[in-house]
């Protein structure tokens, strides 16, 4: 179990956990809308102490353990980074058309405003 048996390739293994859920974290509370600077102050300070309580307990973990949490937490992050740059992009594009229907709508009604006063602007 872990550093017990004198066995310090385990370290490497912490190391892997504790940047494995840090990026979890960091990627999972980044699209959380803050709009008190209390609270975004308070999510960076969670993830602080859950990655460091995460270390710590890790030192006692089994190895097939440890390998769990790499990789549950690395495919979290990396699912959501993944997730978040699909959507982002997505909305982009949305945005784009609802502006160019915006765009049209405008100058419909400009033109039919036009055509109703019998106004040449």
């Amino acid at each position: 179990v872990g550093l017990s048996n004198e066995n310090y390739l385990y370290l490497l293994l912490i190391i892997l956990i504790s940047v494995s859920t840090y990026f979890s974290f960091k990627y999972s509370m980044r699209g959380v809308s803050t709009q008190d600077t209390g609270m975004g102050d308070q999510m960076s300070m969670m993830t602080k102490i859950m990655t460091i309580m995460i270390t710590i307990t890790s030192f006692s973990l089994s190895t097939a353990l440890s390998f769990y949490w790499i990789t549950t937490y690395a495919f979290i992050a990396v699912q959501t980074f993944i997730f978040r740059k699909l959507t982002n992009d997505t909305s982009k594009k949305d945005n784009i058309k609802i502006e160019d229907k915006k765009g049209s709508i405008r100058t419909k009604l400009e033109a039919k405003e036009k055509l109703k006063y019998g106004t040449n602007k």
